[in-house]
């Protein structure tokens, strides 16, 4: 009997991605491949990018279908998102076993990311590319298109496998990648009564995303686009070797108000400091070349108190993010009396970021009620109350997976005749 399968695909500027996840919500199959961007640049231009995943498509299509046969069902699970290139999973299911033998796979749907964020006007170029290429698989099979957009993805991905059974009346989920640091509010009420605004931006940055500003800090340091893995290795390895408070470097704060941050400050401020400690030199390459000579060599590039410097720099960056995001989850709660709260997105994948939130979390609802006490009130809500949330790293990056899901959702509902206009977000 063949695996009835809806067919996920997601062309965002950091990856190509493909999924394919069996009716039963199973995920049979998770592809993904990095876009190539050039040394030392920060990002590709829209036209770069889309004519990468035209190419990236067809040979990542029929590694999904592939992978998915039964010839390939004793190959164990690899974890998604390990930020190789092509960058590849193979799930037979959720669980990492193919429970059943079969003759293939009948496509019952195509589900597609045609849009950065389920809002009018929202467009970016790269999303031709699985738009033309999800139309043209759907026509050929004979079954529907269901058109969503990639934070939507990014959202159903991390809910999926967050450990939460379904989704609360009301939650805000924060998305942190490299283009994007946005809090949506999710109102199943409103949702139900029809109001457009159950699906509602009510945070996030005024300027530069989180991602970003990991990306530039990354490559000045001389390391691949994207680099947030790499400076989360770093901080968390930094913060091993226990520095004292005082040995670290005191970056700008970031500030914070109704939700609602400014990141451009921290981003020049650690810039700056890069260049004053490397002085044109880059970390990348100190470190590659430490680890190939003897302790009592030198590397000829950096000395060792300035690979130092330049660790703790990142190690303090990844604090003022962290913070930021708690201190936006904390303003969000109390003006909107939400306890529940997503994280989803690349950035959210993060081990430093995971490690420390709860404890940034309980600082700032701290905070806050001290503030409310000065005015003789008190904080809707303590650290205690709240209930957050992270996707599992594999499907906090950008993935095909949340896209397939959505698809899933919306040929259940009877919905898949819609354009995608975010109204199946469902577990």
């Amino acid at each position: 009997m063949k695996q009835r399968a809806v067919l996920g695909i997601d062309t965002s500027n950091y990856k190509t991605s493909a999924a394919l996840v069996r009716e039963d919500g199973k995920i049979l199959c998770d592809r993904r491949r990095f876009l190539d961007v050039p040394e030392n640049e920060r990002g590709l231009r829209q036209q770069n990018a889309l004519f990468q995943h035209v190419t990236h498509l067809p040979e990542l299509i029929e590694q999904v279908f592939s992978d998915a046969a039964p010839a390939r069902s004793t190959q164990a699970d690899s974890a998604a998102g390990s930020g190789t290139k092509p960058e590849a999973a193979q799930t037979k299911a959720a669980d990492g076993k193919t429970d059943r033998e079969s003759d293939g796979i009948e496509l019952i749907g195509v589900a597609v990311s045609t849009r950065p964020r389920p809002v009018e006007g929202s467009y970016m170029p790269v999303f031709l590319a699985g738009e033309g290429t999800g139309r043209s698989i759907a026509a050929a099979q004979g079954v529907p298109l269901i058109r969503v957009s990639h934070q939507e993805g990014h959202i159903r991905a991390a809910a999926e496998s967050s450990g939460m059974a379904e989704l609360p009346e009301r939650l805000i989920s924060f998305h942190f990648s490299g283009g994007t640091t946005e809090a949506v509010l999710i109102d199943q009420g409103k949702k139900g009564e029809g109001d457009p605004l159950w699906y509602e931006k009510v945070g996030g940055t005024r300027d530069l995303a989180a991602g970003q500003v990991l990306d530039r800090i990354g490559v000045q340091l001389g390391f691949p686009f994207p680099c947030g893995q790499e400076l989360d290795r770093i901080a968390v390895e930094t913060e091993a070797k226990g520095f004292s408070a005082d040995e670290l470097p005191d970056l700008s704060a970031v500030p914070c108000r109704d939700g609602y941050v400014n990141l451009s400050g921290l981003e020049t401020d650690c810039s700056r400091r890069v260049e004053e400690i490397l002085g044109g030199k880059t970390l990348s390459e100190s470190i590659d070349q430490e680890s190939e000579l003897d302790a009592d060599e030198k590397s000829g590039g950096l000395e060792s108190e300035q690979r130092d410097e330049a660790a703790k720099l990142v190690l303090v960056l990844m604090k003022r993010i962290t913070r930021a995001a708690a201190r936006m989850t904390c303003d969000l709660g109390e003006k909107y009396g939400i306890r529940d709260f997503l994280l989803a997105g690349g950035v959210a994948s993060s081990v430093f970021m995971r490690e420390h939130f709860h404890e940034e979390l309980a600082l700032a609802a701290e905070k806050k009620e001290k503030s409310a006490r000065k005015h003789k009130g008190h904080a809707r809500l303590k650290a205690r109350d709240y209930r957050i949330y992270f996707g599992s790293p594999a499907l906090s990056s950008d993935n095909a997976v949340g896209t397939a899901l959505l698809g899933l959702d919306q040929l259940k509902s009877g919905g898949a005749e819609s354009d995608g206009a975010a109204d199946q977000l469902t577990l």
